[in-house]
């Protein structure tokens, strides 16, 4: 009896010594998003051909360039140093141009109106497994492998009149949607000043060579965690994402140049 309960003694105190370093928490919950300085560049060529005309989203389509884009994530440990991220976001913009503008062609004058109306959606979501290191007592790395997908949407739509001696008018629209799955790399870093204040840098690549929709999106970011509460707190970040998207298809190759480079803050729950 004696000899078990010593074990037992020796078992628990090995229980309550086996924690996961400062840095990292049992169950992590990332709530907000980021209102980001954008670049967009669409080039699109109908004869499937590498080159096509390139767009200037923002100034051809009207697209804000201060859109805001949300964003969850959730990290979870199992054990003390493995454990699993879920990530996703999703950028939403449209916009509306009008053009108003003569057209002298031929000896004749022609007063062309446009209207443009245009939407591109870009929806990701990643799921990694991560191994974490200690790098010290306040310090901790790690590496994470998973899959990523990703879908790409755009619309376009628009009417034109033409007024002049040979007058009319035309309508069109296109949409586009593809998504894909990739494999996804994450690097991380965490470094605890307490247990309440922390600082981190995250990167993470997503690669994809095959298939209709190709292309890789890389994203990077540094922040810090503080929380006034056990349970709750708040975020704040630099984050910068680069998103080049290939649509290959049998009419028509499309290519999408994204940038979104700005901060971000959130709200963090953890348990």
């Amino acid at each position: 009896m004696r000899w078990a309960c010593g074990c037992g003694l020796l078992l628990v105190g090995g229980l309550a010594q086996a924690a996961p370093s400062m840095a990292l928490d049992r169950v992590n919950l990332w709530l907000g998003g980021y209102q980001p300085d954008t670049r967009i560049r669409l080039s699109v060529d109908a004869s499937g051909g590498p080159q096509g005309t390139v767009i200037d989203a923002e100034r051809d389509f009207g697209l804000d360039r201060r859109h805001p884009v949300g964003r969850a994530r959730l990290d979870f440990l199992l054990g003390d140093h493995q454990g699993f991220t879920l990530d996703v976001y999703r950028y939403d913009n449209s916009g509306a141009r009008a053009l108003d503008r003569q057209v002298v062609y031929d000896g004749n004058t022609y007063d062309v109106a446009a209207a443009i109306r245009s939407r591109i959606e870009i929806d990701f979501a990643s799921a990694a497994w991560h191994w974490w290191f200690d790098a010290g007592d306040r310090d901790v790395v790690g590496a994470g492998l998973g899959a990523a997908r990703y879908r790409l949407a755009v619309d376009v739509a628009g009417e034109a009149s033409v007024h002049g001696p040979v007058g009319g008018s035309i309508a069109a629209a296109s949409h586009r949607s593809e998504a894909a799955w990739a494999p996804v790399l994450t690097l991380g870093w965490r470094h605890a000043f307490t247990r309440d204040l922390r600082l981190y840098a995250d990167v993470s690549g997503v690669r994809k060579n095959a298939g209709t929709l190709q292309g890789h999106i890389y994203a990077g970011a540094v922040g810090v965690e503080y929380y006034p509460w056990q349970h709750l707190g708040v975020g704040a970040e630099y984050a910068a994402t680069r998103i080049n998207l290939d649509k290959d298809g049998r009419d028509y190759a499309a290519r999408l140049k994204l940038r979104l480079q700005g901060p971000a803050a959130f709200v963090r729950m953890r348990f």
